[in-house]
């Protein structure tokens, strides 16, 4: 059995720390300033000098706080490497990498902070105040900004307190997307729209504010009795001016099927109010205004020639 004299450990200890101090990891990317979205594919490199060793390569969200691994064992070349990770979900401007010598007490951090931000998503129609039909077809539209390849859409008659789906695996376009939505079921006062993220539900959105879904109204159905209106001239080819009190009033012009064409918020002043009929085909219709104040509504039957 040989025997080590003092000196030769000495030497093998006094390598074994010029090697080490020869060894550096750099980060190059994430360095700083980049802006990150969850779910996206990104790639973590580094320089490297001294023996090729493997690295493992940590995230922090919370300004170096804590520590993910995310992940390990990855090969790096005597001049570096690179790996490409799966952004985890996060929100923050505080977020850093590391990469660490797996082997060995050697590491880099970012030099400065980046951030991580979750994909987002914005329903734009129905957002509060719309008059829907059973039986119609009606839009429903969001914009995203993000990785947001598809989305589930569910829709509410309870102003939230129970949902239902309307599709999900919806796909989603650059920058939003929209689904056509046959409306069935019961009539309600108190309805919301709900588009979340496929593959991420916590991701979403909801209408600002509750919609109506109503029982169409037809020529058979309406009751003209109702607060009669001033309507001249009727038949019309064009416009048509209505006399009623000043006030606030919601707008709905149906045709025979009792689909809405026409949604509008009007103010009438002086007692008078203008309605363009030009761009609709001949045919009949239900003019019906409802004073936002009293809640009054007045109908009227018109006539497009």
């Amino acid at each position: 059995m040989k025997q080590f004299s003092l000196l030769s450990i000495l030497l093998v200890l006094v390598l074994g720390a010029n090697s080490l101090r020869a060894q550096s990891i750099n980060v190059v990317s994430p360095n700083g300033g980049e802006n990150w979205y969850s779910f996206t594919s990104q790639t973590v490199t580094w320089t490297f000098t001294g023996m090729p060793p493997t690295v493992n390569i940590l995230l922090s969200i919370d300004n170096m706080v804590t520590w993910t691994t995310i992940a390990s064992g990855i090969p790096s070349s005597s001049m570096g490497g690179s790996h490409t990770i799966t952004v985890p979900y996060a929100n923050s401007n505080k977020c850093f990498i590391k990469v660490v010598n797996s082997m060995a007490p050697i590491e880099d951090v970012s030099d400065a902070s980046f951030t991580i931000q979750p994909p987002t998503i914005t329903v734009t129609s129905p957002n509060g105040g719309e008059n829907w039909n059973i039986g119609g077809t009606y839009n429903i539209t969001w914009n995203t900004t993000g990785p947001v390849t598809a989305v589930n859409v569910g829709e509410s008659r309870d102003n939230g307190g129970s949902w239902n789906i309307i599709q999900t695996n919806v796909p989603n376009g650059v920058g939003g997307g929209s689904y056509s939505w046959v409306i069935g079921g019961s009539a309600s006062t108190q309805c919301l729209v709900q588009v979340r993220h496929f593959m991420y539900p916590p991701i979403g959105d909801t209408s600002n504010a509750v919609f109506t879904i109503m029982t169409p109204m037809s020529i058979s159905n309406a009751s003209f009795e109702q607060e009669p209106l001033k309507v001249y001239p009727n038949p019309t080819i064009d416009y048509i001016s209505i006399e009623t009190e000043s006030g606030n009033y919601n707008m709905t012009i149906s045709d025979m099927t009792g689909k809405h064409v026409v949604q509008s918020n009007v103010s009438v002043s002086g007692g008078i109010i203008t309605i363009n009929f030009s761009e609709l085909p001949k045919g009949m219709y239900i003019l019906r205004l409802q004073n936002t104040h009293s809640n009054k509504v007045c109908l009227q039957k018109i006539e497009k020639m």
